[in-house]
Protein backbone atom coordinates (compact mmCIF):
# COMPACT_ATOMS: atom_id res chain seq x y z
CA UNK A 1 0.00 0.00 0.00
CA UNK A 2 3.07 2.47 0.63
CA UNK A 3 4.69 1.50 -2.15
CA UNK A 4 2.08 2.40 -4.20
CA UNK A 5 1.50 5.89 -3.18
CA UNK A 6 5.03 6.32 -3.16
CA UNK A 7 4.88 5.21 -6.73
CA UNK A 8 2.04 8.27 -7.68
CA UNK A 9 4.28 10.79 -5.95
CA UNK A 10 6.77 9.80 -8.46
CA UNK A 11 4.98 10.53 -11.17
CA UNK A 12 3.62 13.65 -10.22
CA UNK A 13 7.00 15.15 -9.14
CA UNK A 14 8.18 14.25 -12.77
CA UNK A 15 5.39 15.82 -14.18
CA UNK A 16 6.13 18.98 -12.41
CA UNK A 17 9.53 18.54 -13.20
CA UNK A 18 8.91 17.99 -16.68
CA UNK A 19 6.80 21.11 -17.14
CA UNK A 20 9.56 23.29 -15.03
CA UNK A 21 11.64 22.18 -17.74
CA UNK A 22 9.87 23.66 -20.55
CA UNK A 23 8.06 20.59 -22.07
CA UNK A 24 5.60 21.81 -25.26
CA UNK A 25 1.95 22.35 -23.26
CA UNK A 26 0.15 19.80 -25.07
CA UNK A 27 2.77 17.03 -24.15
CA UNK A 28 2.40 18.26 -20.63
CA UNK A 29 -1.92 18.48 -21.02
CA UNK A 30 -1.14 14.81 -21.77
CA UNK A 31 1.33 13.98 -19.24
CA UNK A 32 -1.39 15.70 -16.90
CA UNK A 33 -4.44 13.90 -17.87
CA UNK A 34 -2.55 10.78 -17.78
CA UNK A 35 -1.64 11.17 -14.51
CA UNK A 36 -5.21 11.86 -13.46
CA UNK A 37 -6.01 8.76 -15.24
CA UNK A 38 -3.40 7.00 -13.66
CA UNK A 39 -4.67 8.37 -9.61
CA UNK A 40 -8.44 7.78 -10.92
CA UNK A 41 -7.19 4.03 -11.67
CA UNK A 42 -5.01 3.53 -8.89
CA UNK A 43 -8.51 5.11 -6.77
CA UNK A 44 -10.05 1.99 -8.17
CA UNK A 45 -7.75 -0.12 -7.64
CA UNK A 46 -7.23 0.80 -4.08
CA UNK A 47 -11.01 0.90 -3.39
CA UNK A 48 -10.94 -3.06 -5.18
CA UNK A 49 -8.24 -3.74 -2.96
CA UNK A 50 -9.65 -2.96 0.20
CA UNK A 51 -13.10 -4.66 -0.65
CA UNK A 52 -10.56 -7.94 -1.46
CA UNK A 53 -9.05 -7.19 1.68
CA UNK A 54 -12.10 -7.02 3.20
CA UNK A 55 -13.56 -10.12 1.75
CA UNK A 56 -10.10 -11.72 2.92
CA UNK A 57 -11.02 -10.81 6.48
CA UNK A 58 -14.34 -11.78 6.12
CA UNK A 59 -13.30 -14.96 4.54
CA UNK A 60 -11.05 -15.15 7.55
CA UNK A 61 -13.72 -14.88 10.23
CA UNK A 62 -15.50 -17.60 8.64
CA UNK A 63 -12.85 -19.67 8.22
CA UNK A 64 -12.47 -19.71 11.61
CA UNK A 65 -15.68 -19.88 12.49
CA UNK A 66 -15.98 -23.02 10.37
CA UNK A 67 -12.57 -24.67 12.11
CA UNK A 68 -14.75 -23.75 15.17
CA UNK A 69 -17.50 -25.43 14.68
CA UNK A 70 -15.43 -28.02 13.02
CA UNK A 71 -13.80 -28.56 16.06
CA UNK A 72 -16.85 -28.84 17.94
CA UNK A 73 -18.22 -31.59 15.51
CA UNK A 74 -15.25 -33.60 16.46
CA UNK A 75 -16.01 -32.92 20.10
CA UNK A 76 -19.16 -34.38 19.72
CA UNK A 77 -17.84 -36.89 17.52
CA UNK A 78 -15.46 -38.24 20.12
CA UNK A 79 -18.31 -37.69 22.79
CA UNK A 80 -20.28 -39.77 20.46
CA UNK A 81 -17.62 -42.41 19.95
CA UNK A 82 -16.96 -42.82 23.65
CA UNK A 83 -20.51 -42.94 24.33
CA UNK A 84 -20.68 -45.60 21.80
CA UNK A 85 -17.93 -47.81 23.05
CA UNK A 86 -19.23 -47.31 26.75
CA UNK A 87 -22.95 -48.51 25.59
CA UNK A 88 -21.36 -51.36 23.59
CA UNK A 89 -19.30 -52.33 26.98
CA UNK A 90 -23.01 -52.28 28.52
CA UNK A 91 -24.19 -54.55 25.87
CA UNK A 92 -21.43 -56.47 26.07
CA UNK A 93 -22.22 -57.37 29.99
CA UNK A 94 -25.88 -56.90 29.25
CA UNK A 95 -25.41 -60.35 26.94
CA UNK A 96 -22.92 -61.66 29.23
CA UNK A 97 -25.40 -61.38 31.98
CA UNK A 98 -28.49 -62.68 29.69
CA UNK A 99 -26.56 -65.85 28.93
CA UNK A 100 -25.90 -66.55 32.45
CA UNK A 101 -29.52 -66.00 33.84
CA UNK A 102 -30.18 -68.41 30.76
CA UNK A 103 -27.70 -70.91 32.12
CA UNK A 104 -29.56 -70.61 35.80
CA UNK A 105 -33.17 -70.56 34.31
CA UNK A 106 -32.12 -74.12 32.51
CA UNK A 107 -30.61 -75.38 35.78
CA UNK A 108 -34.03 -74.24 37.82
CA UNK A 109 -36.20 -76.10 34.83
CA UNK A 110 -34.31 -79.05 35.30
CA UNK A 111 -34.54 -79.30 39.20
CA UNK A 112 -38.41 -78.50 39.00
CA UNK A 113 -38.69 -81.00 36.16
CA UNK A 114 -37.00 -83.54 39.01
CA UNK A 115 -39.16 -82.36 42.04
CA UNK A 116 -42.47 -82.28 40.77
CA UNK A 117 -41.68 -85.93 39.31
CA UNK A 118 -40.50 -86.82 42.77
CA UNK A 119 -43.65 -84.80 44.21
CA UNK A 120 -45.90 -87.16 41.56
CA UNK A 121 -44.05 -90.51 43.36
CA UNK A 122 -44.97 -88.71 46.84
CA UNK A 123 -48.52 -88.16 46.09
CA UNK A 124 -49.01 -91.31 44.84
CA UNK A 125 -47.40 -92.81 48.11
CA UNK A 126 -49.48 -90.54 50.31
CA UNK A 127 -52.59 -92.00 48.24
CA UNK A 128 -51.56 -95.25 49.14
CA UNK A 129 -51.01 -94.66 52.70
CA UNK A 130 -54.55 -92.78 53.30
CA UNK A 131 -56.01 -95.44 51.32
CA UNK A 132 -54.11 -98.04 53.94
CA UNK A 133 -55.34 -95.34 56.87
CA UNK A 134 -59.05 -95.64 55.77
CA UNK A 135 -59.15 -99.21 55.68
CA UNK A 136 -57.34 -99.52 59.04
CA UNK A 137 -59.80 -97.29 60.39
CA UNK A 138 -62.46 -99.31 59.28
CA UNK A 139 -61.47 -102.30 60.63
CA UNK A 140 -60.64 -100.91 64.11
CA UNK A 141 -63.82 -99.38 64.08
CA UNK A 142 -65.73 -102.64 63.33
CA UNK A 143 -63.58 -104.31 65.80
CA UNK A 144 -64.17 -101.53 68.23
CA UNK A 145 -68.00 -102.34 67.75
CA UNK A 146 -68.24 -105.81 68.06
CA UNK A 147 -66.11 -105.45 71.16
CA UNK A 148 -68.58 -102.54 72.81
CA UNK A 149 -71.77 -104.98 71.75
CA UNK A 150 -70.13 -107.98 73.71
CA UNK A 151 -69.59 -105.60 76.55
CA UNK A 152 -72.45 -106.27 79.97
CA UNK A 153 -74.60 -103.42 80.35
CA UNK A 154 -73.37 -101.64 83.63
CA UNK A 155 -70.03 -101.39 81.77
CA UNK A 156 -68.32 -98.03 80.47
CA UNK A 157 -68.52 -98.41 76.83
CA UNK A 158 -68.58 -96.08 73.66
CA UNK A 159 -70.55 -94.20 71.89
CA UNK A 160 -70.57 -91.56 74.85
CA UNK A 161 -74.23 -90.12 75.42
CA UNK A 162 -74.06 -86.27 74.54
CA UNK A 163 -72.33 -83.66 72.39
CA UNK A 164 -68.76 -84.88 72.53
CA UNK A 165 -66.51 -84.05 69.32
CA UNK A 166 -64.54 -87.22 69.75
CA UNK A 167 -64.57 -89.78 66.99
CA UNK A 168 -65.01 -93.50 68.61
CA UNK A 169 -61.13 -94.50 68.29
CA UNK A 170 -60.65 -90.99 70.10
CA UNK A 171 -63.29 -92.40 72.92
CA UNK A 172 -62.20 -95.44 72.99
CA UNK A 173 -58.38 -93.65 73.82
CA UNK A 174 -59.59 -91.57 76.66
CA UNK A 175 -62.20 -94.32 78.31
CA UNK A 176 -59.02 -96.34 78.64
CA UNK A 177 -57.50 -93.70 81.05
CA UNK A 178 -60.79 -93.14 83.04
CA UNK A 179 -60.72 -96.60 83.71
CA UNK A 180 -57.37 -96.29 85.77
CA UNK A 181 -58.83 -93.59 87.55
CA UNK A 182 -61.42 -95.93 88.47
CA UNK A 183 -59.43 -99.12 88.82
CA UNK A 184 -57.55 -97.11 91.55
CA UNK A 185 -60.49 -95.90 92.93
CA UNK A 186 -61.72 -99.54 93.45
CA UNK A 187 -64.01 -101.67 92.35
CA UNK A 188 -63.11 -102.47 88.98
CA UNK A 189 -65.18 -100.77 85.78
CA UNK A 190 -68.46 -102.41 86.49
CA UNK A 191 -71.39 -100.97 87.78
CA UNK A 192 -70.45 -98.03 86.00
CA UNK A 193 -72.09 -95.87 83.04
CA UNK A 194 -71.57 -92.88 81.02
CA UNK A 195 -74.69 -89.92 81.74
CA UNK A 196 -73.33 -87.08 79.71
CA UNK A 197 -70.54 -85.46 77.28
CA UNK A 198 -70.81 -81.96 77.31
CA UNK A 199 -68.49 -79.43 75.23
CA UNK A 200 -67.33 -77.07 77.79
CA UNK A 201 -64.82 -74.53 75.73
CA UNK A 202 -65.29 -75.04 71.54
CA UNK A 203 -63.37 -75.82 68.83
CA UNK A 204 -60.61 -73.30 68.53
CA UNK A 205 -57.08 -73.40 66.50
CA UNK A 206 -57.28 -77.16 67.41
CA UNK A 207 -57.85 -76.87 71.05
CA UNK A 208 -61.16 -77.98 72.88
CA UNK A 209 -62.31 -78.68 76.34
CA UNK A 210 -64.77 -81.28 77.35
CA UNK A 211 -66.67 -82.74 80.48
CA UNK A 212 -67.50 -86.26 80.58
CA UNK A 213 -70.53 -87.24 83.88
CA UNK A 214 -70.41 -91.08 84.70
CA UNK A 215 -73.04 -92.60 87.13
CA UNK A 216 -70.06 -94.89 89.88
CA UNK A 217 -72.72 -96.62 92.24
CA UNK A 218 -74.92 -94.32 92.07
CA UNK A 219 -72.49 -91.77 92.82
CA UNK A 220 -72.46 -88.90 89.85
CA UNK A 221 -68.64 -88.23 88.77
CA UNK A 222 -67.11 -85.84 86.42
CA UNK A 223 -63.74 -85.88 84.34
CA UNK A 224 -62.46 -82.60 82.44
CA UNK A 225 -60.54 -83.35 79.11
CA UNK A 226 -58.53 -80.96 76.85
CA UNK A 227 -57.54 -82.19 73.55
CA UNK A 228 -55.35 -80.31 70.90
CA UNK A 229 -54.34 -81.34 67.44
CA UNK A 230 -50.94 -82.49 67.42
CA UNK A 231 -48.58 -80.87 64.47
CA UNK A 232 -47.28 -84.46 63.59
CA UNK A 233 -50.89 -85.92 63.30
CA UNK A 234 -53.77 -86.84 65.79
CA UNK A 235 -55.09 -85.99 68.75
CA UNK A 236 -52.96 -85.50 72.42
CA UNK A 237 -55.38 -84.84 75.25
CA UNK A 238 -55.40 -84.63 79.38
CA UNK A 239 -57.88 -86.19 81.70
CA UNK A 240 -58.73 -84.92 85.27
CA UNK A 241 -61.31 -86.47 87.55
CA UNK A 242 -63.61 -83.23 88.18
CA UNK A 243 -62.42 -83.08 92.73
CA UNK A 244 -65.74 -82.47 94.68
CA UNK A 245 -65.22 -78.96 96.70
CA UNK A 246 -65.31 -77.85 100.15
CA UNK A 247 -65.70 -73.59 101.23
CA UNK A 248 -63.90 -71.51 103.65
CA UNK A 249 -66.61 -68.77 104.91
CA UNK A 250 -65.62 -66.00 106.56
CA UNK A 251 -67.96 -63.88 107.86
CA UNK A 252 -66.09 -61.47 109.74
CA UNK A 253 -65.26 -59.72 106.03
CA UNK A 254 -67.88 -61.73 104.17
CA UNK A 255 -66.31 -63.78 101.46
CA UNK A 256 -65.52 -67.39 101.02
CA UNK A 257 -63.51 -69.54 98.93
CA UNK A 258 -63.42 -72.86 97.69
CA UNK A 259 -60.96 -75.93 97.69
CA UNK A 260 -60.68 -79.19 96.91
CA UNK A 261 -62.98 -81.57 99.15
CA UNK A 262 -59.76 -83.95 99.85
CA UNK A 263 -57.09 -81.14 101.01
CA UNK A 264 -57.07 -80.96 104.60
CA UNK A 265 -56.98 -78.11 107.08
CA UNK A 266 -52.20 -77.75 108.31
CA UNK A 267 -51.17 -75.34 110.36
CA UNK A 268 -50.97 -71.75 109.10
CA UNK A 269 -47.76 -70.73 107.79
CA UNK A 270 -48.03 -66.79 108.34
CA UNK A 271 -49.35 -64.37 110.77
CA UNK A 272 -51.82 -62.70 108.84
CA UNK A 273 -53.50 -66.07 107.31
CA UNK A 274 -56.88 -66.73 108.96
CA UNK A 275 -57.32 -70.64 106.80
CA UNK A 276 -54.73 -72.76 105.06
CA UNK A 277 -55.56 -76.67 103.58
CA UNK A 278 -53.50 -78.67 101.61
CA UNK A 279 -53.13 -82.45 99.74
CA UNK A 280 -52.20 -85.34 101.52
CA UNK A 281 -49.61 -87.06 102.41
CA UNK A 282 -47.29 -84.13 101.68
CA UNK A 283 -49.24 -80.96 102.38
CA UNK A 284 -48.90 -80.08 98.84
CA UNK A 285 -50.18 -78.54 96.82
CA UNK A 286 -51.84 -76.12 99.43
CA UNK A 287 -53.88 -72.90 99.62
CA UNK A 288 -53.47 -70.33 102.66
CA UNK A 289 -56.40 -67.91 102.48
CA UNK A 290 -55.07 -64.34 104.75
CA UNK A 291 -55.80 -60.39 105.30
CA UNK A 292 -53.34 -57.44 105.19
CA UNK A 293 -53.38 -53.80 105.47
CA UNK A 294 -53.64 -51.80 102.60
CA UNK A 295 -50.70 -49.03 102.40
CA UNK A 296 -51.31 -45.86 100.46
CA UNK A 297 -48.39 -45.64 97.63
CA UNK A 298 -47.41 -49.79 98.14
CA UNK A 299 -48.49 -52.52 95.04
CA UNK A 300 -50.50 -55.44 96.10
CA UNK A 301 -47.05 -57.41 95.14
CA UNK A 302 -44.78 -55.26 97.14
CA UNK A 303 -47.23 -55.83 100.04
CA UNK A 304 -47.17 -59.76 99.41
CA UNK A 305 -43.50 -59.70 99.70
CA UNK A 306 -42.99 -57.49 102.70
CA UNK A 307 -45.38 -60.10 104.48
CA UNK A 308 -43.05 -63.08 103.34
CA UNK A 309 -40.01 -61.51 104.54
CA UNK A 310 -41.82 -61.13 107.82
CA UNK A 311 -42.53 -64.71 107.40
CA UNK A 312 -38.36 -65.69 106.98
CA UNK A 313 -38.92 -66.22 103.51
CA UNK A 314 -36.11 -65.93 100.98
CA UNK A 315 -35.27 -65.68 97.46
CA UNK A 316 -38.41 -64.45 96.53
CA UNK A 317 -38.87 -63.50 93.04
CA UNK A 318 -41.79 -61.79 91.80
CA UNK A 319 -42.49 -63.34 88.30
CA UNK A 320 -45.58 -61.68 87.12
CA UNK A 321 -47.55 -58.97 88.18
CA UNK A 322 -51.36 -58.63 86.66
CA UNK A 323 -55.31 -57.08 86.83
CA UNK A 324 -57.93 -59.72 87.03
CA UNK A 325 -61.39 -60.00 87.91
CA UNK A 326 -63.61 -62.39 90.40
CA UNK A 327 -66.58 -63.97 88.66
CA UNK A 328 -68.65 -61.58 89.92
CA UNK A 329 -66.97 -59.01 87.98
CA UNK A 330 -64.92 -57.36 91.45
CA UNK A 331 -61.06 -56.27 90.10
CA UNK A 332 -58.48 -58.43 91.36
CA UNK A 333 -54.59 -58.89 91.19
CA UNK A 334 -52.81 -62.11 90.62
CA UNK A 335 -48.96 -62.41 91.54
CA UNK A 336 -46.86 -65.53 90.50
CA UNK A 337 -43.91 -65.65 93.04
CA UNK A 338 -41.04 -67.96 93.53
CA UNK A 339 -39.45 -67.83 96.96
CA UNK A 340 -37.54 -70.96 99.54
CA UNK A 341 -39.41 -71.49 103.01
CA UNK A 342 -37.44 -70.91 106.45
CA UNK A 343 -37.16 -74.75 105.82
CA UNK A 344 -35.66 -74.71 102.86
CA UNK A 345 -38.25 -75.28 100.71
CA UNK A 346 -38.35 -74.23 97.13
CA UNK A 347 -41.85 -72.87 96.55
CA UNK A 348 -44.07 -71.94 93.40
CA UNK A 349 -46.95 -69.76 94.44
CA UNK A 350 -50.06 -67.87 92.61
CA UNK A 351 -51.34 -64.97 94.96
CA UNK A 352 -54.77 -63.32 94.16
CA UNK A 353 -55.92 -60.78 96.14
CA UNK A 354 -58.81 -58.30 95.95
CA UNK A 355 -58.78 -54.82 98.07
CA UNK A 356 -61.66 -54.21 100.54
CA UNK A 357 -62.59 -51.68 103.15
CA UNK A 358 -58.66 -50.67 103.36
CA UNK A 359 -57.54 -54.47 103.65
CA UNK A 360 -56.33 -56.79 101.20
CA UNK A 361 -57.61 -60.16 100.96
CA UNK A 362 -55.68 -63.19 99.63
CA UNK A 363 -55.45 -66.24 98.64
CA UNK A 364 -52.50 -68.23 98.06
CA UNK A 365 -52.39 -71.16 96.07
CA UNK A 366 -48.92 -72.76 96.14
CA UNK A 367 -46.84 -76.22 95.37
CA UNK A 368 -43.19 -77.55 95.72
CA UNK A 369 -42.50 -77.87 91.80
CA UNK A 370 -40.42 -80.98 91.95
CA UNK A 371 -43.46 -83.05 93.76
CA UNK A 372 -46.34 -81.25 92.30
CA UNK A 373 -45.42 -79.11 89.18
CA UNK A 374 -47.07 -75.67 89.51
CA UNK A 375 -49.98 -75.46 87.32
CA UNK A 376 -51.05 -71.92 86.43
CA UNK A 377 -54.48 -72.66 85.08
CA UNK A 378 -55.53 -75.03 87.79
CA UNK A 379 -53.96 -72.68 91.04
CA UNK A 380 -55.52 -69.37 89.25
CA UNK A 381 -59.01 -71.52 89.23
CA UNK A 382 -58.96 -72.28 92.32
CA UNK A 383 -58.03 -68.96 93.69
CA UNK A 384 -61.01 -67.46 91.36
CA UNK A 385 -63.20 -69.08 93.95
CA UNK A 386 -62.87 -65.79 95.93
CA UNK A 387 -66.57 -64.27 96.64
CA UNK A 388 -68.54 -61.72 98.41
CA UNK A 389 -71.61 -61.65 99.95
Amino acid sequence: MVKRWFAVGVMLLACFLVVGCGIPQEEYDAMVADNEAAKTQAASLQSQLDKVESDLAEGEDNLAAVQNELAAVQDDIEAAQDEAAAEESRASSAQSQVLSLQSEISSLQSEISFLESEIEAAEARVAEIEAAIAAAEEAAAAEEAARVAALPEKVLRVPVPGATLCDLVLQNDVLAIIMIFEVALGGGCNNRTFLDAEVTKPFTEGKWEERWTLDRYGVTVMYDMTFWSDPKGGTNYSVSMVQPSAEYVNEEYGFSVKYPKTWKEVAHTSADTVFQVAGAPYDIPGVAIGIIDVAEGVSFADATTARMEEDGDTGIEVVSERGSTLADGTPATVVILKYVTPDGYNIDSLVLGVEKDGKHIYVAVYTINEYEPFSEEQMSEVAHTLSFE
